[in-house]
């Protein structure tokens, strides 16, 4: 369900839609599918995460698979871009949490050098970005 819920609509698409950067966007997309580390939940999004009395809640988990981890933090990343370009009164907001998710997710890899994961996560992150614009799923916030 991964690929055909994140890979192909997120990456694959967004590929077609840019041929100059197929190359790049595909090699980002193969990294992303054979990178097998962590149970990835695959929509982390602040829409599918509740504060609970433990820590956060996470839902809607239909994409979930084991692979790379990267993938959650910059979804979620991208989120947070976007909402501080829809809502630029609140961009300073944003860009805290930015910080803050970044900061925070990084302090608890433990399964690999967090320079590993930040070097997967920044360009699947500009991707998503560049998906959310020309991706089949198109922001709208």
């Amino acid at each position: 369900m991964f690929d055909a819920l994140r890979l192909e609509p997120y990456l694959t698409h967004t590929a077609v839609a840019h041929p100059g950067l197929a190359a790049r966007i595909g090699a980002i997309a193969e990294v992303t599918r054979t990178t097998r580390l962590a149970l990835v939940h695959g929509d982390v999004s602040p829409k599918n995460i509740l504060v609970g009395p433990h820590g956060p809640v996470l839902l809607d988990a239909e994409c979930a698979w084991y692979g790379d981890p990267a993938f959650d933090v910059a979804f979620c990343l991208n989120h947070l871009l976007l909402k501080a370009v829809w809502n630029p009164s609140h961009k300073a907001a944003y860009g805290e949490a930015f910080d803050a998710l970044a900061a925070g997710y990084l302090a608890g890899v433990e399964w690999e050098p967090p320079a590993a994961l930040q070097g997967r996560a920044a360009p699947l992150l500009a991707t998503l970005l560049l998906a959310r614009i020309d991706g089949k799923s198109p922001s709208n916030t």
